[in-house]
């Protein structure tokens, strides 16, 4: 992770672990967990105020079979603890801040959401998925073999981060009516989000 956010990944000192998780906090107004995405996603649909499951419903793609799966050993845990010390200390810190902003949310009302949510993603399973077939370059991964007439959503489901990153830039300039869609800076966006919500409270 700290490699693919540009920082040092082989720095372990603690002074700078802490710079990167300023940093980032800073930065970052939501941070998802992967193992915990469920959770995660309910957040940042509450965030950004979406009102349907649809807008954030998923399909497990590139699962790993369970024979593929090992048990490390302890001290294998602790080497690779060791060797990603940045990486470690970003995700300890940050599953902790989730711990804290579904405490915010409610726990009760996060235990509900999951469950409506959860309703949803089985039914998204079913309407799209026949079942899991072998990935060919990589044996140990299943890949998703959609149902026949399953429909241009499920499709887009099983879209990598490459091609559906082209498909919302696509998006972007067919409402922008522009050949070029302008990317707001971080400040931008920061002072825009600002001017937004001033306007908000201002007319309740």
């Amino acid at each position: 992770m700290a490699f693919d956010l540009g920082f040092d990944n082989e720095r372990n000192d603690i002074s700078y672990s802490n710079s990167i998780i300023q940093q980032m906090e800073n930065n970052f107004d939501l941070v998802l967990i992967t193992e915990r995405m469920d959770e995660s996603l309910i957040l940042l649909k509450d965030k950004l105020c979406m009102e349907d499951y649809e807008d954030i419903v998923y399909l497990r793609l590139k699962v790993r079979h369970n024979s593929s799966r090992r048990k490390l050993s302890a001290e294998t845990k602790d080497k690779i603890l060791q060797w990603n010390y940045l990486d470690e200390r970003l995700y300890d810190f940050f599953n902790k801040t989730l711990d804290k902003k579904i405490s915010e949310y409610g726990t009760l009302r996060m235990k509900n959401e999951l469950q409506i949510f959860r309703s949803h993603l089985e039914a998204a399973a079913k309407r799209c998925i026949l079942y899991y077939d072998q990935f060919d370059m990589k044996p140990w991964i299943s890949r998703i073999k959609l149902r026949d007439n399953a429909g241009a959503h499920c499709e887009q489901l099983t879209w990598g981060e490459v091609k559906y990153g082209d498909y919302l830039r696509k998006k972007q300039q067919k409402y922008s009516g522009e050949g070029r869609v302008h990317q707001p800076s971080y400040g931008e966006l920061k002072r825009m989000l600002n001017e937004a919500q001033k306007a908000v409270i201002g007319s309740k």
